[in-house]
């Protein structure tokens, strides 16, 4: 099992995904941070809002009533004043995107092996298919604990570039690795979704669409089931998607916000990491 691991991290390094990912990542941290520069500047609610007339800063003669001011002065709530700031705004705003992001992984180490029949290989040489899986398995878990540091890492950079450095961030950092803990386990149960669906399709195309719509759908059927029916309201805390985000900020959760998705990953890590096995 070791020298599996160790295969596909020398097979990650040789390759373009780490690479991609990362640039990847970067972008979208750059482009966030030049909007909410902008959208928290003094110059944009200058020229969105003319208070003295009540009119759009950039020549629009649309008349604005009270209430569009107020909407438009609520932009100030995009506001960050460091590098710590920023983190823990993506970390809670934008933690989806880590989901997406783990893709490729998933079928750069898993999916890559029946595309290549380097899965028969592996059978070849004695090795247990419950032992492959398991590896791959730890292997792509590895790497996402890696990519969510990563992440993390680069966009306290970033917002320590557009923002500034900030005080104490040795104790604001220490209160959010607890928030980080409590998504590793959201973020490995996709993991072994994806992995489990490239065991029964065998094709990483077809896995790829199953992974990304299946993610979509399964929160728009969580919120529905909610709406219609307040009385079982707890079930929003199943919507792993959106949990990712919001546990993150782990003092703003009730301990029942807090347990219910965590042990339904771990459910949901067992089963699909046997039926994949």
């Amino acid at each position: 099992m070791a020298n599996i691991i160790s295969s596909d991290f020398f097979r990650l390094r040789k390759g373009k995904t780490i690479k991609g990912v990362l640039i990847g990542i970067i972008c979208v941290l750059l482009v966030t941070a030049v909007l909410l520069k902008v959208f928290s500047s003094d110059w944009f609610l200058d020229r969105m809002i003319n208070t003295s007339t009540g009119t759009s800063g950039f020549g629009i003669s649309m008349e604005l009533d009270e209430s569009d001011l107020q909407d438009l002065e609520q932009l100030q709530v995009f506001e960050v004043h460091d590098g710590t700031e920023y983190m823990a705004s993506m970390m809670s705003e934008s933690a989806e995107l880590l989901l997406v992001l783990i893709l490729p992984f998933i079928i750069a180490v898993f999916g890559g092996d029946y595309a290549s029949g380097a899965f028969r290989n592996l059978l070849s040489y004695h090795s247990k298919r419950k032992n492959i899986y398991i590896a791959k398995l730890l292997t792509t878990s590895i790497v996402a604990v890696l990519l969510t540091i990563a992440f993390e890492v680069l966009s306290w950079l970033t917002g320590t570039v557009f923002f500034g450095f900030g005080n104490s961030i040795g104790l604001r950092l220490v209160n959010m690795l607890p928030g980080t803990l409590l998504m590793l386990p959201r973020i490995i149960d996709f993991i072994s979704i994806g992995q489990g669906v490239i065991a029964f399709t065998k094709k990483t195309g077809t896995t790829i669409a199953i992974y990304l719509i299946g993610m979509i759908c399964w929160a728009l059927v969580i919120q529905v089931v909610a709406m219609f029916f307040p009385g079982v309201s707890w079930i929003m805390n199943l919507d792993l998607t959106t949990m990712l985000g919001l546990i993150f900020d782990y003092t703003s959760l009730s301990l029942q916000s807090i347990l219910t998705p965590t042990i339904f990953s771990i459910i949901i890590i067992a089963v699909t990491t046997i039926a994949g096995m």
